[in-house]
């Protein structure tokens, strides 16, 4: 290559690094359901850093809390239980990002006889659309039952 070409092809390339290091999104604040309708106002308020994010939600339901640690997964093995025989709870959470996703899963299975099976589950893919609502699509899973898909949009409140 050319030492004159060089210094251009350097500059061409630091102008097209930022734009594949972009930041995950940031869904801080006070959202406001919109679809589907609801009579009673249901807020989500959400508060994200780096590597935490926390929500809150109050709805006709009463209130709940969810705190997620960014770009992990984990899990909890139980014991034997009194309702689960000889067998093993085990629950499994992730909070990782593909592209400008966040995918929130929880999963409890049940183990026995080293056999694995699914009891339930939900995941949640939170994204911005074009008009910067928030997007929560929520997938629940439950035995005997097709898994479940629901779309949520939520305006920040203002």
């Amino acid at each position: 290559m050319p030492l004159g070409l060089r210094p251009v092809l350097a500059l061409a390339m630091l102008a097209v690094l930022p734009a594949f290091a972009q930041e995950p999104p940031n869904f801080s604040g006070e959202w406001v359901r919109v679809e589907p309708p609801t009579d009673a106002g249901v807020v989500l308020s959400v508060v994200q850093t780096a590597s935490v994010i926390r929500i809150s939600s109050q709805s006709a339901d009463g209130p709940g809390s969810d705190t997620y640690t960014l770009g992990t997964k984990g899990g909890i093995v139980g014991g034997i239980g009194p309702t689960l025989g000889a067998s093993t709870a085990n629950v499994e959470w992730s909070a990782v990002w593909k592209d400008m996703t966040l995918f929130l899963t929880r999963t409890l299975s049940v183990i026995q006889d080293s056999v694995k099976t699914r009891v339930s589950g939900r995941e949640e893919v939170w994204s911005f659309d074009a008009e910067e609502h928030l997007v929560i699509v929520v997938t629940g899973y439950r035995p005997d039952t097709a898994p479940t898909t629901t779309r949520f949009l939520y305006r920040k409140r203002r």
